[in-house]
């Protein structure tokens, strides 16, 4: 399996929420949309591959129940929660050109999460266009949207999706070039994006999509990540950005927003740590400016046999900040817990118990999470 989304030329441009009816014709809706995907990615692959190119079409897939003890006033959660998904990844190569496509369906969309066009201008610097995960953190840079990728059901909270609440813009349309540096055994990589980013609405932080960019600010980003070994696990860095984030009919409280940090991955042996810091301050014509501080920390124990325990602490400085104010299911601290069994080498369980502090309620959360890859 050809599968090139865990490398840094994880780059895809989107086309988002489509709204598909009721339950019923929702499942015969995705259905439809990911037989066609996959009819789709097979021909288009066995053509690439045939004419001497690179392609590649995997799907991931889970499903997870959830249950939340106590539920946030404000916040758009239910106390049970089942989500199915399914996630199509398509990337071609014909030198010089490649192409990156990922698209997502649930029981209640179906959106383009990324897709963008790159060009090769050296065997290590890539020009792309599309729609982009935001260079401001790591953790969705190397899990992307796959259940089955990520170690665990729960992402960080400031890893979050502003889709499905997460407090910082996730995705940017534009460009971004990407140049790699080897010296020796260690490599150095510097990507850099502009275009547009997100805007506040009144259901949170919204994206910019390839088809609608009206009432979206500017964005500008940077991450500089150095790889100790080329190819092997362990990678650190730093990242930055600088949003501008329009009210949606409030021009007063638009907000300029400067996000930092830095973040590391370690693996020794059957142990795996990855944790990230972020600094985010806000200055708004309403609100003023304010500063707050969050991050994690996220191990993992590999034992025989396809199991792994795995652990995470998050927590957020000043989480008292009038930015933080309308996002009442964001998780200012968590304490989490699971296990993972790989069942076979393209399926996984996972178990995960979790201790949430809200904004005003402490919540204990249990989930249980299906997922797979195909082919």
């Amino acid at each position: 399996m050809q599968l090139l989304i865990s490398s840094h030329w994880n780059k895809i441009v989107i086309a988002r929420h489509a709204h598909i009816g009721p339950p019923g014709r929702r499942v015969r809706w995705i259905i439809a949309f990911m037989l066609t995907l996959s009819a789709i990615g097979v021909l288009t692959t066995s053509y690439a591959e045939s004419d001497h190119e690179s392609g590649s079409f995997v799907i991931f897939g889970a499903a997870t129940a959830q249950r939340h003890e106590t539920v946030p006033m404000g916040a758009d959660m239910k106390k049970t929660e089942f989500d199915p998904a399914l996630t199509a990844v398509y990337s071609a190569q014909k030198s010089p050109l490649r192409l990156f496509v990922e698209a997502r369906a649930t029981d209640e969309e179906v959106s383009l999460e990324r897709m963008h066009l790159g060009y090769e201008a050296t065997p290590t610097t890539t020009l792309w266009l599309g729609r982009f995960h935001s260079l401001a953190g790591y953790w969705n840079s190397q899990f992307h949207h796959s259940e089955y990728l990520q170690p665990s059901i729960h992402r960080p909270a400031i890893a979050e999706f502003d889709e499905h609440g997460g407090i910082l813009p996730s995705h940017f349309v534009g460009g971004e070039l990407s140049t790699l540096i080897l010296n020796d055994a260690s490599t150095l990589r510097l990507e850099f994006g502009a275009g547009k980013g997100a805007r506040q609405a009144e259901e949170g932080i919204q994206s910019a999509e390839l088809y609608r960019w009206s009432g979206v600010g500017n964005t500008l980003g940077a991450r500089l990540s150095y790889s100790p070994q080329a190819g092997e696990p362990g990678v650190f860095g730093i990242f930055a950005s600088h949003n501008n984030l329009p009210a949606e009919g409030n021009p007063a409280a638009s907000v300029r927003q400067q996000v930092s940090g830095v973040f590391a991955h370690v693996e020794q042996g059957q142990i795996r740590v990855l944790g990230e810091l972020y600094r985010i301050h806000n200055r708004s014509e309403v609100t003023g400016s304010g500063t707050f501080v969050t991050g994690y920390a996220h191990a993992e124990y590999l034992f025989e046999a396809g199991w792994t325990l795995y652990g995470r602490l998050e927590h957020t400085w000043n989480d008292d900040d009038t930015y933080l104010s309308d996002f009442h299911h964001f998780e200012r601290r968590r304490r989490l817990l699971g296990l993972r069994f790989d069942v076979t080498p393209r399926q996984s369980i996972k178990a995960e118990y979790t201790r949430a502090d809200f904004k005003t309620v402490t919540s204990n959360q249990y989930g249980l999470q299906w997922s797979f890859v195909w082919p």
